[in-house]
């Protein structure tokens, strides 16, 4: 029998305590050597397609290199889509070479801190109930599960975003970009990528042509990226040059920026934002992104065949985002401010043929689409110097300040230069109700009469007073006519100072100068005052107090304007104040329609002694007017000394026989037209 001496122990011990180390040192000396994983190849593709119910395989190579991060390279990758997607294959990548977050790995979060693709073919899609493919969970509904991309570049490749529910197809090319096309902002930039889109957004035609560094640092927000992007979506333009910091979550950028388009309400269908319907617009100015603040500064361009210019800031705030901005005009055409009153613009095209069994209507009908309001709050303001274009109507320029909150659109104020006098108050409407409900507070003062009557061109015979009025109206309806339609309220004027014959004969436009003869007689007539208080119920106007105070009569206005089927039914009758006057002027019709209206005298009552009761009968009517009256006109109209007289001695009336009696205190006349 062998026998082992004690020499021998002592060397097969150090051999026995060498083996672990020899081993650990193989395995440290392994991880200095990229590992090549393709016997793994199947056993992950089960472990992703029972993880996420779609399909996966490597068609290549799999490396792994410890010592760079962990880093993987894999080639020929192909990932499915899940079965709702209208594509069998959410991504097919010739080559992948990202390095993982193995601390993010061990929590069960997939984080790339680089990922380097050639030739992806990547197609991403929105489905039903919020699902997304680039959601690795069963359901794909649970947004960890996405993969985080901290840095990526790209290397020729496509991609495709379709979400069938909004109408949108986008696809892209990506390219490999050198040289001068790369450096944009003059850094030195030398490699980068360019993006070519085209397809559909919202249903609207788009096209994109973008460039940009060579690495997109996505989770980087401090890294400054250069930028430029040239997009054409529908009707709009878009180009923009400059450097951003934050890709994946845009934290600052610094851009040059030309805006075009046919109507800002489309930005409505491409961002969500709903702005007013215009005219077609273009501007320039500078982008400035910060602390979560878009502000678009000193930019200047056009809209319509209007001049803009100024600043205005967008907000992301809690539900809504908020707007705010000051803007001013130059030179205003009034026609590009038709869109705000419900008036669609006529594109310019041959005049179309007018159906003469079609009543034509006067008041806007186009109704104002409420549903975009409560995507914004804003508070904006505008002014616009000088007015131009604005036809027979003496605007002169223009203030608004204009507030969108919850809804309620609010113009606080809103304010015209008119007639060389002012005209504005304060307009609501709330949109957060159905139909739509809207008040008006406003006032009109010293208004020229001679600016509000171009048409009179015998200015030797008619001399010009300055009219004043309060107006204050609350209706329903989801377009001006409607909210005309429904409204309850009251309007009050007076104007002091002036008049003839021939200046009244012009305003009311009468068809020949026998009627003026009826009312006032052959000679010039001063016209010292006039009166009238209306109220406003469901759309109805009717007179409570109207009159116009001459030297020899006091002609009343009977009647009532229907903004419901926009038809006049007025009836004006000449009171004498001197007994003298034997035989009194026939009173006249006005009626029709708001489009068409008819003024003709009362041939019937041609010659007949009208007997008429006025003075002390006006003054509770007149009552409601003592404010505007004293405060309007001014002291040197005679305004003020009717009102006096009508206290104190008020006119006396003439019955039918000529004899002159005391006017008897009563009610305003409330008769409808037809009466006399």
């Amino acid at each position: 029998m062998a026998t082992i001496s004690s020499n021998d122990r002592p060397r097969r011990r150090i051999s026995w305590w060498w083996a672990p180390v020899v081993v650990l040192l193989l395995i440290l000396v392994s991880f200095l050597f990229p590992w090549k994983l393709n016997f793994l190849r199947e056993t992950i593709a089960q472990k992703v397609a029972d993880g996420t119910g779609r399909s996966f395989a490597v068609n290549g190579n799999i490396w792994l290199y410890w010592l760079q991060g962990p880093r993987v390279t894999v080639d020929g990758l192909q990932l499915g889509n899940p079965s709702w997607a209208s594509t069998p294959q959410m991504a097919a990548v010739d080559h992948v070479d990202a390095r993982v977050s193995l601390g993010d790995l061990l929590h069960q979060r997939v984080v790339l801190k680089s990922l380097d693709v050639v030739r992806p073919v990547v197609n991403l899609e929105e489905g039903p109930d919020g699902k997304r493919n680039w959601y690795f969970d069963k359901e794909q509904s649970d947004s960890s599960t996405a993969i985080v991309i901290e840095q990526m570049a790209v290397e020729q490749g496509h991609v495709g975003y379709v979400v069938k529910s909004k109408d949108t197809d986008v696809q892209a090319d990506l390219a490999t970009l050198t040289g001068a096309n790369v450096d944009t902002q003059a850094n030195g930039s030398t490699n980068g990528i360019g993006v070519k889109a085209s397809g559909k957004w919202n249903g609207l035609r788009l096209d994109v042509d973008a460039k940009g560094g060579d690495l997109l640092k996505l989770k980087d927000l401090d890294t400054t990226y250069p930028f430029s992007v040239k997009a054409a979506i529908g009707g709009s333009r878009v180009a923009a040059d400059g450097t951003v910091t934050g890709i994946a979550k845009l934290k600052s950028a610094d851009l040059q920026v030309a805006a075009s388009g046919n109507n800002l309400a489309e930005w409505y269908r491409i961002i969500g934002i709903g702005l007013p319907e215009t005219p077609p617009y273009q501007t320039k100015g500078h982008l400035v992104i910060a602390d979560g603040t878009y502000r678009y500064e000193d930019f200047s361009g056009k809209l319509g065949s209007s001049d803009i210019a100024g600043s205005v800031a967008f907000e992301k705030r809690g539900e809504r985002p908020f707007v705010s901005g000051t803007l001013v005009s130059n030179n205003l055409d009034l026609a590009d401010l038709a869109p705000l009153t419900g008036k669609k613009l006529e594109p310019a095209v041959a005049p179309k043929v007018v159906d003469a069994t079609k009543p034509h209507k006067v008041m806007p009908q186009q109704t104002f689409n409420t549903e975009k309001w409560g995507s914004l709050d804003a508070d904006v303001k505008f002014e616009g110097k000088r007015i131009k274009n604005a036809g027979d109507i003496p605007f002169d320029n223009l203030q608004i300040h204009a507030k969108m909150d919850h809804s309620v659109l609010s113009f606080t104020p809103l304010n015209f230069g008119f007639a060389d006098g002012k005209m504005g108050g304060n307009f609501r409407f709330d949109g957060s109700t159905q139909p739509m409900h809207a008040t008006v507070d406003a006032k009109f003062t010293d208004l020229s009469l001679q600016r509000l009557t171009p048409k009179v061109t015998d200015t030797t015979k008619a001399s010009f007073g300055r009219l004043n009025g309060v107006v204050k109206l609350d209706g329903r309806g989801n377009s001006i006519a409607t909210m005309m339609a429904t409204a309850n309220g009251s309007l009050q004027i007076a104007m002091g100072g002036g008049g003839s014959s021939s200046l009244l004969l012009e305003l009311v436009g009468l068809q020949g100068p026998q009627v003026v003869r009826y009312l006032l007689g052959d000679t010039n007539s001063k016209i010292g005052c006039a009166i009238g208080d209306f109220t406003v119920t469901k759309g109805d106007m009717a007179t409570q107090t109207s009159l116009v105070d001459t030297d020899i009569n006091v002609i009343q206005v009977v009647g009532d304007a229907n903004f419901t089927n926009e038809k006049l039914d007025f009836r004006v009758t000449p009171l004498p104040k001197k007994k003298s006057i034997v035989v009194l002027r026939t009173p006249f019709n006005i009626r029709g329609t708001f489009a068409n209206p008819s003024v003709l005298p009362d041939f019937a009552t041609l010659g007949a002694r009208v007997g008429g009761a006025i003075g002390l009968g006006l003054i509770n009517p007149l009552a409601a007017l003592i404010p505007l009256i004293e405060t309007g006109p001014g002291k040197d109209s005679d305004c003020a000394a009717l009102l006096s007289q009508i206290r104190n001695a008020p006119v006396k009336s003439v019955t039918a026989e000529g004899d002159v009696k005391p006017a008897i205190r009563s009610k305003a006349p409330t008769a409808k037209a037809g009466a006399t």
